[in-house]
């Protein structure tokens, strides 16, 4: 189930040599197969983070934007995080994966309102089915009445 879920994540969001993932989730957490394994597979850059970082979002931003990561995996609360300063998110994202819990729309909106270019999709499913089973990119049209406010 993992081989394919990278071949499927491979395909799906065109990941090779070029992109750059960060490393921040606990090896215990599902969500890490995917941080870990997909540059791996595509021979794309690893970033690990220092322990700790990961509660940091000023210092995750710092990371995203030195180290030029193009993929982020992140549960949606921590998308929240990122996106609570004043500061933007850095222009290399080229996806923001959320996974791991609902996406509230209100995140979804200023994400996609701060930066339109980069993708924005919400994966979901348990962790028995080798991480996620659900995909759906979120674009501003979808239904939500957040999503279309200006």
């Amino acid at each position: 189930a993992i081989v394919n879920q990278l071949a499927w994540k491979t395909a799906e969001f065109g990941l090779d040599t070029t992109d750059s993932v960060l490393v921040k989730t606990a090896a215990t957490f599902d969500l890490s197969v995917w941080e870990l394994w997909s540059p791996l597979t595509t021979g794309g850059t690893l970033v690990v983070t220092p322990p700790g970082t990961e509660r940091d979002p000023d210092r995750l931003r710092e990371l995203i934007d030195a180290h030029r990561v193009s993929v982020l995996h992140a549960v949606p609360s921590l998308v929240g995080m990122l996106l609570a300063s004043n500061e933007e998110l850095p222009g290399s994202l080229r996806h923001v994966l959320a996974i791991g819990e609902a996406l509230p729309a209100v995140t979804a909106h200023r994400l996609l309102r701060q930066r339109p270019e980069t993708e924005l999709h919400n994966l979901y499913g348990p962790t028995e089915a080798a991480v996620s089973i659900t995909a759906q990119r979120v674009r501003a049209a979808d239904g939500s009445e957040l999503l279309r406010r200006p």
